[in-house]
């Protein structure tokens, strides 16, 4: 990855210090080196003149995700993604078009101004990170207070530097210990309020923290900024000097501090986290993933677990692959992120957990996505922070080799909770037919079918092939149909698209060819829709301009499917090979489908209102043109 930077920034600093001065966006795109921006998503190889990776767009296998550094373009010949660095970071980071220019703007130091309201939902987040850094300093700063809260730490095992790395701090058990502080720093109520950290009181006057006696993990999104807080109860935490101010206040104790650590039980919940703000969506984020991400990349996987200890236990011991959910629920865009990352991801969770429960539950999204999942067996009620801590980094590591693939685990949880007599056998593969009935790989579904069978007929080869067969049809049953196959490649283009996508193709990669078929070729002579609105865009561009700089043209383009096909076309190669006389043939079969889609427009017409006097000349002379095309039949559908 470093080499193709380097190789990139020597050949695109020409290009780049001839480039032409715009607007703001402009600017920014001129000025960005798209292979550093990309690099971090993606792993780049140098493959001629162009750089090469898997797509993190979707499930790659070869490297069909491609990079021109000098025309400052990206495009994938697998899902047919594409465009330049805005689109990017718009698509990987979930972004609209002001937010990844403006985050470009920061780092080249250029300040970016997007609409009014753009401006407004802009400062609200920004707004919301800046009190959140100032409440994690706060947070610090009570840890090292708070002799208790660092004790518990340090009974499981973290050190000064974790605790420093994973900026961990300390909720006080006053009510109000960081609205009053948030308050001093010239912050209003309605400001903090938004951040989710302090609540309105119902009477109006002021607000009340909403983590109190709580081991607080600040959350940070991919930018490393603090975008929500998770905060943790500590066991047999017994504030003495509370209980005078509480009185005094006329007021309850917090839940979290109402009576003994025993006599508590589960009133309230061990974790809980910010609600959801500008900044902060939880199905979105997984804790821990900034510090995660590079060895994700590095490592090929990523290690998914339960509890922000646990995360912290694991990068500890040396697993910095490791994220968590916060919370069970395991959404698409949690796949999503962790799919742009890496292929594989192994789930170490106690097995009896409702974490678990959810992976397994998630399958279909992980198999949509071409994830490949494996299950940790972890000792029952282990999770890998009390793993690591009784038998360490070596024997997690051995459990880490030895995971199971995700329908694995599933029927070997359903074999074991079946007694081994004909009933409890027979209840057993029902309820694995079902789980098979969930895959949509045939191929795994056909793997899994003959265990099953192995399994019950003990070796007899002749029953094996019997109960196979059984087992397929009881499959074939409960597997909706649209699951038969998995989604195949795009349709074959038509031949006029093919010539079509010809000749767009020399336009986009030769200024002096754009400039004679512009002249020469209309809009309607594009039978194909997002050809012929490519077509026109590039045509406003040339007028616009006087020159067709596909880079500009990228940059001001909103629609995704254009983006794409102008970053395909001018990635292609083919055209370049594309004589002159071949590209005369290409315009004139493209007229003469042109003229016979109007000559059927015309027929049809006749057919059902007829013609005024005008039309009727026009089909006469389509008909004198095209003498063999005179029965409706026979006037030229465009080629399959």
């Amino acid at each position: 990855m470093t080499d193709s930077r380097s190789a990139y920034s020597e050949g695109d600093a020409g290009r780049r210090s001839g480039a032409r001065q715009g607007s703001t966006a402009d600017e920014i795109r001129e000025r960005t080196n798209i292979v550093e921006i990309i690099a971090p998503h993606v792993s780049l190889k140098r493959a001629g003149k162009r750089l090469a990776g898997l797509c993190p767009f979707h499930p790659d296998k070869a490297p069909s995700f491609t990079v021109d550094p000098d025309k400052g373009v990206w495009h994938c010949f697998g899902c047919g993604a594409g465009g330049n660095v805005f689109h990017f970071l718009m698509r990987a980071e979930n972004l609209t078009f002001p937010e990844a220019a403006r985050k470009l703007a920061e780092r080249l130091g250029i300040e970016f101004k997007g609409r009014r309201e753009d401006a407004h939902v802009r400062s609200e987040r920004d707004l919301v990170a800046r009190i959140n850094g100032e409440a994690a300093r706060f947070f610090q700063r009570e840890l090292a207070k708070c002799a208790p809260a660092r004790e518990y730490l340090s009974s499981r095992g973290q050190g000064d530097e974790i605790v420093a790395h994973f900026m961990l701090g300390w909720a006080p058990a006053d009510w109000d210990a960081l609205y009053k502080h948030l308050r001093r720093q010239g912050h209003r109520d309605a400001d903090i309020e938004k951040t989710g950290l302090c609540v309105a009181r119902k009477g109006g006057d002021g607000c009340y923290d909403r983590f109190r006696a709580r081991i607080m993990f600040p959350i940070l999104d991919a930018d490393e900024r603090v975008i929500a807080f998770s905060g943790r109860i500590v066991e047999g935490y017994e504030p003495t000097a509370w209980q005078d101010r509480a009185s005094e206040q006329g007021g309850p104790l917090p839940v979290t501090l109402q009576g003994s650590a025993s006599e508590r039980g589960n009133a309230s919940p061990k974790y809980i986290n910010s609600p959801e703000t500008a900044l902060f969506r939880k199905g979105r984020t997984l804790y821990a993933f900034p510090l995660a991400r590079k060895a994700m990349g590095d490592r090929g996987r990523a290690l998914l677990v339960e509890g922000q200890f646990d995360v912290i236990a694991c990068h500890a011991a040396g697993f910095t692959e490791t994220v968590a959910t916060l919370g069970t629920a395991l959404t698409e865009d949690h796949v999503q992120v962790l799919r742009r990352h890496t292929g594989r991801v192994y789930a170490a969770y106690d097995s009896d957990s409702a974490g678990m429960k959810a992976v397994l539950r998630s399958q279909e999204l992980f198999e949509a996505a071409r994830l490949d999942v494996r299950i940790v067996c972890l000792p029952q009620g282990a999770d890998p922070d009390s793993f690591l801590r009784e038998r360490g980094a070596e024997a997690l590591a051995a459990e880490i080799d030895n995971a199971l693939t995700a329908m694995d685990y599933r029927l070997a949880a359903i074999a074991a909770n079946h007694p081994d007599t004909d009933d409890g056998q027979l209840t057993m593969l029902q309820e694995a037919v079902e789980a098979l009935a969930g895959l949509r790989d045939a191929v795994a579904q056909t793997h899994y079918i003959r265990r099953l069978a192995e399994r019950w007929c003990k070796g007899n080869v002749d029953r094996v092939r019997l109960m196979e067969q059984a087992l397929h049809q009881e499959l074939r049953k409960k597997t909706p149909r649209v699951r038969r196959s998995r989604e195949g490649p795009a349709p074959p283009l038509s031949a006029a698209a093919r010539v079509e996508r010809q000749v767009l193709s020399a336009i986009v990669q030769s200024e002096v060819t754009a400039r004679r078929l512009l002249g020469e070729l209309c809009a309607e002579d594009f039978c194909d829709d997002i050809h012929r609105r490519a077509f026109e865009r590039l045509i406003q561009k040339v007028k616009a301009t006087g020159a067709l700089n596909i880079e500009e043209m990228l940059a001001t383009e909103q629609e995704a499917e254009l983006c794409a096909l102008v970053s395909g076309l001018a990635m292609t190669e083919d055209a370049a090979a594309c004589s002159d006389a071949e590209l005369r043939e290409a315009v004139e079969r493209m007229r003469e489908w042109r003229e016979a889609r109007r000559c059927r427009e015309l027929l049809d017409k006749e057919q059902s209102a007829g013609l005024a006097i005008e039309e009727r000349l026009e089909l006469t002379e389509l008909k004198r043109q095209h003498g063999r095309l005179t029965a409706r039949r026979t006037i030229g559908e465009e080629p399959a």
